[in-house]
């Protein structure tokens, strides 16, 4: 096991890095940056170790975000790594790049009132998926599931009534993932959408929406949440939450960011307090006030 660093050392500095083979997730609401944050930390990870950035999209067939920031990040961490990018729009392609062939069949007895779906496995070859092919023939060493959202919440369309299919495939994917990565060195990240207060210390299933919630994250040990500022003068702010760690407590840790058209960076404490007191002055109505690490003139 391998452990990577984050693009940002005072994240570094808490949670030391994150191991491989070991699926860390990132969630957070809609439009956060959780792609172009994963896609940056992926890229810092490959470069470091000489490997490449596989992307499996399940959200926006055709997207060139990741091309996009591709020659963004290679100008920051160097032009020899590469982002490839293979689609799946369905729980089944997706199964299916992980080596696992299955489908979502509809049963309905006469006892039941409606149809359930019900996962059906039809075969395991984990050696000749792409995802495996990906690694063993094509240099990659970062992994990426942006997201889980979209595929798990088709096995949830119909109703309540298919929340056992939905915590089967859930589990089906992570056996995939237990056996794809089992032997190597590749980081693994996933994404998913939720929405729901991060301020809440003690979360339980009640509040979170099933549907994009942290029910798909509970095989995960390692959990961040991105949250955007609240002032509409901080809208490039985030803080990144440490949600789940093995030996740390959930909630208490986090680190401050700052996103733009560069990419993500981390604040200092000189940037932040600066941050809060032009904010509070904006406000009133005030000018911005001089605070520390402002350079004076004269």
């Amino acid at each position: 096991m391998k452990l990577y660093e984050s693009p940002f050392q005072g994240l570094n500095d808490i949670i030391i890095g994150v191991p491989s083979r070991t699926p860390v997730g990132i969630m957070g609401p809609a439009a956060e940056g959780k792609t172009i944050l994963v896609e940056e930390w992926a890229f810092k990870i490959a470069s470091e170790i000489g490997k490449d950035v596989l992307v499996i999209n399940t959200e926006k067939p055709n997207s060139q975000i990741y091309e996009l920031w591709e020659l963004k990040l290679q100008n920051k961490y160097g032009k020899d790594t590469k982002i490839y990018v293979e689609e799946a729009l369905s729980i089944e392609d997706l199964m299916k790049l992980n080596g696992f062939k299955m489908e979502i069949r509809l049963s309905q007895s006469s006892e039941d009132k409606k149809a359930k779906k019900v996962p059906i496995l039809m075969g395991v070859d984990i050696e000749k998926s792409p995802v495996r092919k990906y690694i063993t023939e094509k240099n990659v060493g970062v992994v990426v599931y942006d997201s889980l959202t979209t595929p798990f919440n088709t096995v949830l369309i119909g109703g309540q009534q298919n929340t056992p299919a939905r915590y089967e495939v859930e589990e089906m994917f992570f056996q995939s993932i237990r056996l794809l990565f089992k032997g190597t060195e590749c980081a693994v990240f996933t994404i998913n959408h939720v929405s729901f207060n991060p301020q809440k210390p003690f979360l339980t299933r009640e509040d979170i929406q099933l549907k994009g919630g942290k029910s798909i994250l509970h095989s995960h040990e390692y959990v961040f949440y991105v949250e955007q500022a609240r002032s509409k003068y901080l809208l490039n702010k985030r803080t990144l939450w440490i949600v789940r760690h093995p030996i740390l407590r959930e909630w208490k840790h986090r680190v401050e960011l700052w996103l733009d058209d560069n990419g993500w960076r981390e604040l200092t404490e000189e940037e932040i307090a600066k941050l809060k007191a032009e904010t509070k002055a904006e406000l009133k109505g005030e000018d911005k006030p001089e605070t520390k690490g402002d350079e004076q003139s004269g």
